[in-house]
């Protein structure tokens, strides 16, 4: 099982088999594979609805060899995306001889970053020869047995790594060598794998372009289970049943961790990140408890390791650390201008002193299309750059604040507003947190003191020093009342209850570019702040024992009427009331799209999937109603 350039290693080397998970591929437009992100969600409803569309490589030669769909396959993806364990598994199934019971097809795999030199002599070899020099041939059959069974038909022939050919002239030359092979060969059918930027400048003229897709939530799900069953497995101890439950409470606790944290679940959905994952999680015991040490390791896997892993090297000619400082500086420039893309010449404006501070003369121009190859940047539009995922633009953002004579001052200046939240998360988990928890309470509003919560929630958890003053003014917020029997201040009630709300609601899920669905139902301890905002109002509710008493208080509250919701919803925007975030209840129809457990298509929606097990309240723009999923239980149905 491939783990090139992961930095945290797993215990043991894991056969493909025990962990594989077939990534799926849909049928895609040349142009299209250059604007696909390869982190996070999947915009648009064009976009998923080819999503749905997902082919198995399997389906897809099957076809091939039956004569309904093209012999030239380019399977395109980008950085981390499986192709090269695709390749690798398809060879291993096709010499098992599962597909085929009426004829066998031979599979011919070939790293072509491992035979560029030969393919670039003015004397090219054969595809025979090429393929009978690699490792694993050498010496076993000739070079003239594999070419009466090029030449009689019925192989696969593999050409992995396109883009790993770094020269794009040199890339031009292999492509021709491909397609004479193709011509002296007709009878095969052929796969190129290759990143966007390395097959797009030259493609098979007869190829049908596949793309690589992200992982789905159920094969997240898969992988976890079945790594962790091979990790298990191979440990000293332990056999049978014993080795499956330790698999699954492992499992079972990863899984619980990423579906709480929905921006590291976005992650997941690429196989080389959540491998990453899985073998820090695996490694250390459980994941770090800063998130900003596992997009540390992320940053450096995608930027550099992977390329140092494979002894490759990219035009820039840099190192990792090297990189590493421009692409900070790149992301805390955008932070600053509150962009997630940016035109390349932003961007180029942004990196070029940055650049001038590092070995060598390289152009912006270049180091921008060299990061974008690494994946840690994507080109959206042409000439519009952005990370492949925000989460790795503000932990970057962070980590160059951290360095010294940072100016620390866009941190404390910036605590009541939402878009610089996880950076400042993220740099306090490295820094002491005392100067921005003093400027939250200084602010003083429900978001900006629930900011200063989280920051002394994560100094204590990572041993980090806050100022005792600070921490005792924190604390006092939520000291009780002095005298027994004194009455409490409206004000400060309605403060600390904004202050739950926001931290109990901060985790969402993106429906489209204005609105979000919070990531879980209303838990019981903020209904019953609510309920006892109604009591001193002198309302009644009958049915508050079923919401407070016994039970969890993070469980789900539970009992109330169309008209409670409505006005447990007003007095949320009044405790919150941060002037940019507005609650509603979900209309219908958010509900009805909400992707069931059978056809997630977004990781980060998984964590909303048990929302269409339950009946909730509901606003279709003209009254409140209770939607109902399908195959729900109407709750008031007499028993």
């Amino acid at each position: 099982m491939e783990t090139v350039g992961v930095a945290t290693p797993g215990k043991f080397v894991l056969q493909m088999r025990q962990v594989y998970v077939d990534v799926s591929l849909v049928p895609q437009a040349l142009h299209t594979t250059t604007k696909e992100p390869y982190l996070g969600t999947v915009p648009g409803g064009e976009a998923t609805a080819r999503l749905r569309e997902r082919r198995s490589l399997e389906s897809v030669l099957q076809d091939a060899e039956r004569g309904k769909r093209a012999r030239v396959l380019a399977v395109i993806g980008g950085p981390g995306s499986g192709k090269t364990t695709l390749a690798r598994n398809t060879t291993l199934t096709l010499c098992e001889h599962h597909w085929w019971p009426w004829g066998r097809l031979l599979p011919v795999l070939l790293y072509l970053r491992n035979h560029a030199p030969a393919l670039l002599a003015e004397e090219t070899p054969t595809l025979e020869a090429v393929a009978v020099s690699a490792g694993w041939l050498r010496g076993k059959v000739s070079a003239r047995w594999l070419e009466r069974r090029l030449d009689r038909g019925g192989c696969v022939v593999l050409l992995d790594g396109l883009d790993e050919v770094a020269d794009p002239a040199d890339r031009g030359r292999v492509v021709a060598w491909v397609q004479r092979q193709i011509q002296r060969h007709p009878r095969n059918i052929y796969v190129v794998t290759s990143r966007p930027h390395g097959y797009h400048a030259n493609p098979l003229p007869t190829a049908e372009v596949l793309q690589v897709r992200r992982f789905t939530g159920e094969q997240i799900e898969r992988f976890l289970r079945q790594w962790s069953y091979a990790t298990e497995s191979r440990a000293p101890s332990g056999a049978g049943r014993q080795v499956r439950d330790v698999a699954d409470r492992k499992a079972d606790d990863l899984l619980a961790q990423l579906r709480t944290r929905p921006a590291l679940y976005d992650l997941a959905a690429n196989p080389l990140l959540l491998t990453v994952i899985a073998n820090v999680h695996h490694y250390r015991g459980q994941l770090p408890g800063s998130r900003a040490e596992l997009y540390a390791e992320m940053c450096d896997v995608l930027l550099h390791l992977r390329y140092e892993a494979r002894g490759l090297s990219d035009a820039t000619g840099l190192g990792g650390p090297h990189k590493q400082h421009v692409v900070q500086r790149l992301a805390l420039a955008m932070m600053k201008a509150k962009a997630r893309d940016w035109p390349a010449r932003d961007a180029v404006r942004a990196i070029r002193r940055p650049l001038r501070q590092v070995p060598g003369n390289v152009a912006p121009e270049v180091f921008l299309e060299e990061v974008r190859k690494s994946g840690l940047l994507v080109e959206r539009e042409h000439g519009i750059y952005g990370f492949a995922h925000l989460t790795l633009q503000e932990y970057l953002a962070a980590a160059q604040l951290g360095t010294s004579r940072a100016d620390t001052s866009m941190l404390t200046g910036n605590v009541d507003d939402p878009w610089w939240r996880e950076t400042i998360l993220l740099w306090a988990a490295n820094n002491d947190a005392t100067a921005v928890i003093t400027a939250c309470l200084d602010c003083g509003t429900a978001r900006a003191l629930a900011l200063a919560f989280d920051c002394a929630d994560q100094a204590r958890d990572q041993a980090r020093t806050v100022d005792p003053a600070t921490r005792d003014r924190l604390e006092n917020l939520l000291a009780a009342p002095l005298t027994p029997g004194q009455p409490t201040d409206p004000a400060r009630q309605q403060l600390l209850a904004g202050i739950q709300a926001t931290r109990t609601l901060r985790e969402t899920i993106p429906l489209n570019d204005t609105t979000a669905l919070c990531a879980r139902p209303v838990p019981r301890a903020l209904y019953d702040l609510f309920l006892r905002h109604e009591q001193a109002a002198g309302r009644h509710h009958p049915d508050t024992g079923r919401t407070s008493s016994g039970g969890d208080s993070d469980t789900a509250a539970v009992g109330m009427h169309a008209g409670d919701a409505e006005r447990f919803v007003d007095w949320l925007n009044i405790i919150t009331n941060d002037g940019d975030t507005v609650y509603r209840l979900p209309t219908p129809e958010e509900l009805t799209e909400l992707p069931i457990p059978e056809e997630l298509t977004d990781p980060a929606s998984a964590m909303a999937a048990y929302l269409t097990r339950h009946t909730i309240w509901a606003h279709d723009g003209t009254r409140t109603l209770l939607h109902q999923p399908p195959g729900v239980p109407w709750p008031y149905t007499p028993t």
